[in-house]
């Protein structure tokens, strides 16, 4: 973690190197290393880790300051750079604990974030919605659990998630007792909230840390009556941020917008067959269907590939399961339409790694369950990337008609 350039590599190896056959043996490479420790300001270095370690001092934006010109190398930043660095890492300007700093310094995951040039977009954020892992939170509607937030309502696991980047978010629509659309359920008051206000959280959120689109995933259980009001609402409260214009198909396009996916799920007192209504359908974005019994009856669920990138696929663990022992026509499938994977209940997160591998784009976490809970870290470690956009570009080799365009390019 210690930044140098080409010729103070060149300059210390020759130092070292005593055979000068320009390779080093474990004993000169610790030299090499203790010669980078040993550089110029090091005893300047030493004393800010004695103010983080022993005086258990923070990691005050100066203190970083000093941190990234001495050890870094990084003469060119600013104070108001590290000042962002740390708010963007610790939700104020106050600086790190020392837990906090041991952890950021050291999670290859994180570290990266103390160039600053990473706090900001550096991918191609123009290619379709189908060519990016998408940061996914399911169960939005479920209060944070754990020490003291127990009693927390959804609108706070909401916001928390929008702080950290998430972009695709599941909300249940149901009945209210005061005939009104809830997100969450009627039998839950403690984690539920009004759509109304939940989308007025969304609103004044959504965009604080990265303009990339926020997507909601709406799943309907309420009456037609009920739907006419879910219209009103979403055109009130989103307004001219709701986004209906379905030929943008990248980030980019939808900066600032949100882009709704809607489907309509029975009630225990309904029948199958029950449909959104019009109104409600000209609103969403998205068009989705439920995985079926291979992937060949999926996509032949679908009228075409084309617009494929609008066209979502919702599957479970035990089809996810099916479909990895036909890996490379289920990457196929994740290149051309969008993949929701859905986990299996509120109480446990699946490990998301096996279909991000897979090219899945959104893999559902519980964002509510404790922070402890390793799939959530490793979900919030990948979405760090790409300075948080909550959108990261798959590789070439998930994304097969990109490799073909660049093999016919090369």
């Amino acid at each position: 973690n210690i930044k140098v350039d080409k010729d103070d590599i060149k300059k210390k190896v020759a130092l070292t190197d005593t055979d000068k056959d320009w390779k080093l043996n474990r004993d000169e490479f610790t030299d090499f290393l203790n010669d980078l420790e040993m550089d110029a300001g090091a005893d300047s270095f030493i004393k800010i880790l004695w103010d983080i370690y022993a005086k258990k001092l923070r990691m005050k934006p100066d203190l970083l300051l000093n941190f990234m010109r001495l050890e870094q190398k990084d003469h060119s930043i600013t104070l108001e750079e590290t000042v962002a660095i740390v708010k963007k890492l610790t939700g104020n300007t106050s600086g790190f604990t020392q837990l906090q700093w041991s952890i950021f310094l050291t999670q290859s995951s994180l570290n990266t974030c103390w160039i600053p040039q990473t706090l900001t977009v550096y991918q191609n954020m123009d290619y379709p919605f189908s060519q990016y892992a998408i940061a996914t939170v399911w169960n939005a509607n479920v209060p944070l659990k754990g020490k003291g937030k127990s009693q927390q309502p959804c609108k706070v696991t909401i916001r928390n998630s929008l702080r950290d980047g998430m972009r695709f978010f599941h909300l249940p629509v149901k009945d209210s007792k005061n005939n009104e659309p809830l997100v969450g359920s009627k039998e839950d008051l403690n984690g539920s909230a009004p759509l109304e206000e939940v989308l007025h959280t969304f609103k004044h959120e959504a965009f604080q840390t990265t303009p990339y689109p926020v997507i909601l995933f709406l799943e309907v259980s309420v009456s037609d009556k009920l739907q006419q009001k879910m219209v009103k609402t979403l055109k009130d409260v989103l307004g001219f941020a709701l986004q209906i214009d379905r030929t943008k198909p990248t980030p980019e396009q939808n900066k600032e917008r949100f882009l709704l996916m809607l489907k309509r799920t029975k009630t225990k007192k309904e029948e199958e067959g029950v449909e959104l209504i019009k109104e409600l359908k000209e609103l969403s974005f998205f068009e989705v269907r439920v995985f079926d019994t291979s992937i060949s009856a999926t996509a032949a669920k679908f009228d075409s590939k084309a617009e494929g990138w609008r066209k979502a696929i919702l599957i479970k663990e035990a089809q996810l399961t099916r479909c990895l022992e036909r890996r490379s026509d289920f990457i196929d499938l994740n290149d051309n339409f969008l993949t929701v994977y859905v986990p299996a209940n509120e109480k446990s997160n699946a490990i998301s790694a096996t279909a991000w591998g897979a090219g899945v784009q959104m893999v559902g976490i519980n964002y509510h369950l404790w922070e402890k809970d390793l799939h959530r870290q490793n979900h919030l470690s990948k979405f760090r990337a790409n300075g948080g956009a909550g959108y990261v570009l798959k590789s070439v080799s998930l994304r097969p008609a990109a490799a073909k365009r660049y093999a016919a390019l090369r």
